[in-house]
């Protein structure tokens, strides 16, 4: 059913040019896991959009979107699996080429620590927006199964 449904798709044309540039991107809503209380929308090119939406990646399964396969990173099972001290060096190459699959990435570098005893894991990237080159921090830990979002900018 799906394969003949994207065939069909796949043979309409479009009526209309898909914008570019600034009007590629629209609008989109303020939200970290939820969108907030007023429905707040911000300027997706926004230091502020660009942080959300990398941090979004890291609390979503690969494989969950249909549009978008190879999306996402879902760092939750690493606290429950066990982490050794020589796996925290992958650990902050995975993460930060996971945060530079976002367009709207320049460069993104990441420090992770790992503490054996609370069994928690933090994650510290440091981005550079690709169209303005201009830098921010997303810090978060990972604890019991849950995420905590310390510094968004």
């Amino acid at each position: 059913m799906r394969t003949s449904l994207e065939a069909s798709i796949a043979k309409l044309k479009r009526r209309v040019t898909p914008p570019t540039g600034a009007l590629g991107w629209g609008v989109d809503l303020s939200c970290v896991f939820d969108i907030d209380a007023n429905a707040t929308e911000v300027d997706p090119r926004s230091l502020l959009a660009i942080s959300q939406a990398v941090f979004r990646r890291f609390i979503t399964a690969r494989g969950t979107l249909d549009d978008d396969q190879e999306y996402g990173y879902d760092i939750r099972w690493l606290v429950n699996r066990g982490i050794t001290a020589a796996y925290v060096p992958q650990l902050a190459s995975d993460i930060a080429a996971e945060a530079r699959k976002d367009q709207r990435v320049a460069q993104a570098e990441c420090v992770c620590t790992f503490n054996s005893v609370t069994h928690r894991l933090t994650v510290r990237l440091f981005i550079t927006a690709a169209s303005s080159d201009e830098s921010f921090e997303l810090v978060f830990s990972v604890t019991d199964g849950d995420v905590l979002v310390e510094k968004l900018l």
